[in-house]
């Protein structure tokens, strides 16, 4: 259900650019019930944003109910992990924008002349295996065969 959040968060009116962002964020990471966990650094690198910035647009996402998120701590070491976070995805249906008609789809004006020849595969040329051995097994004159060799010409 990844993508269909995506597109949620695109069709959706009343966020900023940083807001949407980070909400592809999470719903790149979410769930078919909208729950993810990534974790702050990830979300960072997810957005290419500072960490004060995903801190300040998750708070706002958090007071306009688009997200909830609840710390967890893990049950053996008692040390903290990553937020459980849930996407409030009823909420951003609602928030779709009108159905527009956009003057962008130009599949129709792309068109070719009549007479375009089609494009040919090339053909491979096949070299003898023998002379490609041949080639690999002779080296070169003045290449080292071995760290303590000596250079060529030197006494």
């Amino acid at each position: 259900m990844t993508a269909a959040h995506m597109g949620l968060v695109f069709a959706a009116e009343g966020l900023d650019g940083a807001e949407k962002l980070l909400l592809l964020a999470y719903c790149n990471r979410t769930d078919d019930h909208g729950y993810c966990w990534p974790g702050q650094k990830r979300l960072v690198d997810d957005c290419g944003t500072s960490a004060a910035t995903v801190k300040r647009v998750k708070k706002s996402l958090l007071d306009k109910g688009l997200i909830s998120s609840v710390r967890r701590v893990h049950p053996v070491t008692g040390d903290p992990i990553t937020n459980l976070t849930r996407v409030n995805l009823r909420l951003l249906e609602q928030m779709a924008r009108p159905k527009t008609a956009y003057d962008d789809n130009v599949i129709e004006q792309l068109t070719f002349a009549e007479g375009t020849p089609l494009p040919r595969k090339r053909k491979k040329t096949r070299s003898n295996a023998s002379d490609q051995l041949r080639a690999h097994s002779e080296p070169s004159p003045d290449l080292l065969l071995a760290q303590d060799e000596p250079t060529p010409g030197s006494g």
